[in-house]
């Protein structure tokens, strides 16, 4: 398919008046925060191969040896390269097929970009699933017009089976301006000697990439816009074998607060909606797919991650006959917790688990038994206390106060983890030196994490010498400095949205949830 001498020099056969254009098209292809779009990419090569209407004639095969050279240079090394011989359909067209069909392999996990802007978690997989040694592409079709509407593009076909194709989206949608990112670029701006002109350039650029994220970023009608496309097509979808929707983040998934007076409206349940919108739409390609063609039509799942209710959208997406499952973090964030107490020389401290609501306790309790299993790698017969509190309500999300409730001992053992309750009712305190842990589905604006830690630091352990909190999704739609609010000593925090601030903190370890989603889909 592809000549023996192997990567072309494009300066051997790009014209110079194209020299920028191909090396824009290599920066899109290595960057994992604005990856080039399947459009962008064919379109480009077309014209530099040649093709006076590139959006309509595809290359001329007479230069096919020297494009399949020049784009095995332009992706080699990144996770387009598995998608060489699509490409190069796409560039050359039907007369190119039996050239691009020589010896083909099946790709093990296409990961497929559902959002504006994917969150890092689409590359954190891909690297899960190549650290597997399994063969491994990532394609983004999202891009946009010229008035920032969304256009979605996607290969005409698959030349060869996915095992799994995986979209991935976030469906927390960005409702802000990135301030926090946008003034050392515009200092940086203001600072070079590129001229005036230069500078209102770059002004404008950055400006309107901070705008087209602030509009788009994450959404429902991206992401089945994008399940459409894959679908739709049989070219395409016949190749699926199974199809894994991924909701890290299920935008919406708080709904309706318990208490919330009746009087007040009638609130939209997004993730019912949604699940139900979705659900109709794969319902109705797979009856047309059926009706016109007797391709195959792929398995079909949802995933999400930690969902703050996963009742909601599970029982919608049953009606469709679409599987929905949220998967269990807590493991991941124990074994992270575990080191850092290693680390950090405070594993052998007691330890005191805080659980505020009942709604947290399967998620406390699969934490506690995750971290006595990662620290007993190290250390003999390790233990740990879980306080269980009672909120003292005046009203729906008011809060006058809490209680302890109860307090139990967990203990792993030889023969399992035993469980002993050793404290009823209020009162109970510990006045040795401990370290404190919460672990929860979401950092927002962080007010009750901080009254909560408070509560408990002045009341039940007033001489803890660290206090760690963990969660999930990094929200934190206020900005990052809403940990502030928090008194921890560290925070863990998944990576399933973008945290602008991130590197500037140094007391936040991002949590890589790309393995927690990769064993997920192989075991669906």
């Amino acid at each position: 398919m592809s000549p023996e001498a192997g990567p072309l020099d494009p300066h051997s056969f790009v014209r110079p008046e194209y020299y920028q254009f191909y090396e824009d098209l290599r920066r899109g292809v290595c960057d994992r925060a604005d990856p080039v779009t399947w459009r962008t990419l064919s379109i480009g090569l077309r014209t530099i191969l040649g093709s006076q209407e590139p959006e309509n004639q595809v290359a001329p095969m007479d230069t096919f040896y020297q494009g399949a050279s020049l784009l095995m240079g332009l992706t080699e090394g990144t996770y387009l390269e598995i998608l060489y011989p699509e490409i190069l359909y796409s560039l050359y067209g039907e007369d190119s097929l039996p050239l691009v069909q020589e010896g083909l392999c099946p790709i093990d996990v296409l990961c497929i970009n559902g959002r504006h802007f994917p969150e890092p978690l689409l590359y954190d997989l891909a690297d899960a699933a190549a650290a597997r040694n399994l063969q491994t592409a990532v394609l983004n079709p999202v891009g946009h017009f010229n008035d920032q509407e969304t256009r979605i593009i996607l290969p005409g076909c698959l030349l060869r089976p996915a095992k799994e194709a995986v979209i991935l989206a976030s469906t927390q949608a960005s409702r802000k301006l990135n301030l926090e990112g946008l003034r050392p670029r515009l200092r940086e701006i203001l600072e070079s000697e590129t001229g005036l002109i230069g500078q209102l350039t770059a002004l404008d650029e950055t400006l309107t990439e901070v705008a087209t994220q602030a509009a788009g970023g994450g959404g429902f009608t991206v992401l089945e816009d994008v399940i459409r496309g894959v679908l739709r097509n049989p070219e395409f979808s016949s190749q699926v074998e199974k199809l894994m929707i991924v909701i890290p983040m299920f935008g919406g998934s708080r709904g309706h607060k318990p208490g919330q007076d009746n009087t007040l409206g009638y609130e939209v349940l997004e993730a019912i909606d949604r699940a139900k919108g979705m659900g109709l739409q794969i319902v109705d390609i797979k009856k047309q797919l059926r009706a016109a063609s007797s391709y195959r039509i792929p398995q079909i799942n949802v995933l999400s991650v930690d969902i703050h209710n996963a009742g909601r959208p599970a029982l919608t997406y049953q009606e469709y006959g679409i599987p929905f499952n949220s998967l269990d973090t807590a493991p991941c964030f124990a074994q992270v917790s575990a080191d850092y107490l290693f680390e950090t020389g405070n594993a052998g401290l007691p330890l005191v688990l805080t659980v505020f609501d009942k709604g947290a306790i399967p998620r406390m309790e699969a934490y506690a038994g995750a971290l006595l299993q990662a620290l007993v790698e190290k250390l003999p017969g390790p233990g740990l206390m879980m306080i269980y509190f009672d909120k003292k309500r005046i009203s729906a999300g008011k809060i006058a106060g809490m209680k302890v409730d109860h307090v139990c001992l967990w203990k792993l053992e030889d023969e399992g983890i035993k469980v002993k309750e050793i404290w009823q009712g209020d009162g109970w305190s510990t006045d040795q030196e401990c370290v404190v842990l919460s672990f929860d589905d979401m950092f927002d604006t962080c007010g009750t994490a901080g009254r909560n830690l408070s509560w408990v630091k002045a009341e039940q352990c007033p001489r803890a010498r660290l206090v760690l909190c963990a969660a999930t999704h990094g929200v934190l739609s206020k900005g990052i400095s809403a940990l502030d609010r928090v008194p921890a000593d560290h925070f863990f925090i998944g990576n399933t949205l973008k945290i602008e601030g991130l590197d500037s903190r140094q007391n936040i370890t991002q949590v890589n949830l790309g393995p927690v989603i990769l064993e997920g889909i192989l075991q669906e």
